[in-house]
């Protein structure tokens, strides 16, 4: 792929978590490896992420989740959607983009219908198993609907010959070029956990229960990486702490994709850019799907992986510290099993998604003038 000697500018729609927008920082931070300016358009939550490793110009959109039955809150949260509308409007026009990405979240929304109306093409990626309702309402508009798995469910119909699996886009920072070594005898067993930001209270309670009941021998060998909410550190600490197992506990990790590469095992939710982070570093799993997760989509991602051979899923339910239990005592029994995972993971992982992804808007998009703009 050759770098363009004109500025091409790429709006980047995507909803406010991490989830949507590190796959989009993937896209982004390959879009200006071939000279393709990306400008990110997204609610207050995604500024965090975009700003504190990356110099992207952000646009940021008043819009909210209409999670509210509160009537007041409804009529301001339509107020704040036509207003990101109006915003959208004026931003399409001034930037000129040749395309117009989605990444899903409510605060997709209203730069792809703008986008839409004005007649400039717009591609959306889907992260999960299940085409998501944003997505899902949005693709009736979109030139291509990229996809993270095989077999994605809910795909619509009008634009399923134009779907396409390119995988869930991940920073190169977690792509692994080295293989998995399992740990020898005199080395610690090195654990990551990741509860993620929905459900972590799981996470702080039954993962170190579980850990604190296995073998003395097994608990010497262990080194505990442990994400957790802030509230729930010191408790998660003291877990630990009375079991004299080796831990270190944060509620943010900023040299995650560092953390991850050093991990034998992780434990985490099956949120999709973590998992896919997860496989590209060719790194076993145990998968706890939160059960509450829109559409079951949780559920889904870990299937695929379990399906694969690259990670292994517990449902959330009334039995799950034994379930654990049991998993970790099969595990520690026989550490070469760890191995066989890696491979599978590092089979099913889709290393050049980001890559792919570029590749599709180059290939389609980047002779495209902006609709009113002279040749």
């Amino acid at each position: 792929m050759q770098a363009k000697t004109a500025e091409y500018r790429v709006i980047i729609a995507t909803g406010g978590t991490g989830g949507h927008i590190f796959p989009a920082l993937a896209v982004a931070d390959e879009l200006v490896s071939i000279g393709v300016k990306p400008i990110f358009l997204c609610d207050k939550r995604g500024e965090k992420f975009i700003t504190r490793d990356y110099k992207i110009d952000t646009m940021i959109l008043p819009i909210k989740n209409f999670h509210s039955i509160n009537i007041l809150q409804v009529i301001k949260n339509i107020y704040l959607l036509l207003l990101s509308i109006f915003k959208s409007i004026y931003i399409l026009l001034k930037v000129r983009p040749c395309v117009v990405l989605g990444f899903g979240g409510i605060a997709s929304l209203p730069s792809l219908l703008v986008a839409a109306y004005l007649r400039t093409p717009t591609v959306i990626h889907e992260q999960n198993a299940i085409v998501g309702r944003a997505n899902k309402f949005l693709s009736k508009y979109a030139k291509f609907l990229l996809l993270s798995f095989d077999q994605t469910s809910d795909i619509p119909e009008k634009i399923y010959n134009r779907s396409y699996v390119v995988g869930n886009p991940v920073r190169s920072s977690f792509i692994k070029n080295n293989e998995f070594m399992l740990p020898n005898e005199s080395e610690k067993i090195h654990i990551l956990i990741l509860g993620g930001s929905q459900g972590a209270k799981l996470f702080s309670d039954v993962v170190p229960r579980v850990l604190s009941q296995i073998p003395r021998n097994i608990k010497n060998r262990l080194k505990i990486t442990h994400q957790c909410r802030e509230i729930d550190i010191q408790k998660v600490n003291k877990y630990y702490t009375d079991n004299s197992i080796s831990h270190k506990t944060e509620s943010f990790i900023s040299n995650i994709s560092e953390v991850l590469n050093t991990a034998h095992l992780v434990i985490s939710r099956a949120g999709a850019s973590s998992l896919s982070e997860i496989l590209v570093a060719n790194i076993p799993s145990i998968i706890i799907p939160f059960k509450y997760s829109k559409d079951n989509h949780q559920l889904l991602n870990a299937n695929k992986l379990t399906t694969a051979g690259a990670s292994w899923t517990i449902e959330e339910d009334n039995l799950i510290d034994e379930k654990l239990l049991e998993l970790l005592h099969q595990i520690f029994s026989s550490l070469d099993i760890l191995l066989n995972k890696s491979i599978k993971a590092g089979n099913f992982a889709k290393p050049n998604a980001a890559k792919d992804f570029v590749n599709i808007i180059d290939n389609n998009f980047f002779d495209i003038k902006f609709k009113g703009e002279e040749s």
